[in-house]
């Protein structure tokens, strides 16, 4: 019974807490371990509730991801008008704990945390495929795929709320941001599920382009800490000036 579970849970389970091994220690800064669990954990209860909510509009509508069963309009359709927008609107949901959060102290916090939800999102995703289907190198090869490009799909969103982490409200670029991610999503579950094991081939340049503008967006969030960093020992340094000189009374 173990040894049977272990076979479709160990290859999503080991590579996601590897890569949130990655993301975690890549933060100067740490997060606290629990919360960092946590928003793991609610990305994985998140892929249970789309799952479900998938599973009856399906059922309901009789549409399907994949092209050869609903027909490729069909399929397109319940992509990016359900399935999609449900997905990464779950992942934002299981941030949004810890974005509230005092914790959530730092631009870079947006990516962690958007990754960490990401990550439990696909760990549960990558598990159930591998459950119904056992065999085959088609669905190793789009359980690994999958992996990355749902951290990259949050960053997107993950970029917009570290920027708006002194306000604690997403800031005005998070809804483009969002969309973008969702549309995205849209196309790679689009690739990976709802066509032929070709498709994977066109997956190849998107997820260098995620890869690329997460890059970007790591790169952008950590000047900003910095700026934000020197401007508060400005200030400090201004004010313990001030207290020095001011005249005695």
């Amino acid at each position: 019974m173990i040894v049977e579970w272990l076979r479709w849970i160990g290859p999503s389970l080991v590579p996601a807490l590897l890569l949130l091994a990655v993301v975690y220690f890549s933060d100067r800064n740490r997060e606290p371990v629990w919360l960092v669990l946590i928003t793991f954990v609610l990305g994985g209860l998140g892929k249970g509730a789309t799952f479900w909510a998938e599973s009856r509009a399906s059922a309901w509508t009789g549409l399907e991801l994949e092209s050869h069963i609903a027909g490729n309009a069909d399929a397109l359709l319940f992509i990016f008008g359900f399935a999609a927008p449900l997905r990464e609107a779950a992942k934002v949901a299981a941030t949004w704990p810890a974005f509230r959060s005092k914790w959530f102290d730092e631009p870079v916090d947006g990516l962690v945390y958007a990754a960490s939800a990401a990550l439990g999102f696909a760990t549960i995703e990558n598990a159930v495929l591998l459950r119904d289907h056992p065999f085959g190198w088609i669905w190793i090869a789009r359980t690994a795929v999958a992996l990355p490009a749902h951290v990259f799909f949050a960053c997107a969103w993950g970029y917009a709320l570290g920027r708006a982490k002194r306000i604690k409200r997403p800031g005005p670029i998070f809804p483009a941001a969002w969309l973008i991610a969702t549309i995205t999503h849209g196309l790679y579950t689009h690739l990976v599920y709802g066509r032929g094991p070709g498709a994977l081939v066109g997956t190849i340049p998107l997820l260098a382009a995620m890869a690329v503008a997460t890059g970007f967006a790591i790169r952008d969030l950590k000047a900003r800490a910095d700026r934000s960093s020197r401007t508060s020992m400005l200030l400090e340094r201004v004010s313990s000036l001030y207290v020095v000189s001011a005249p005695r009374v």
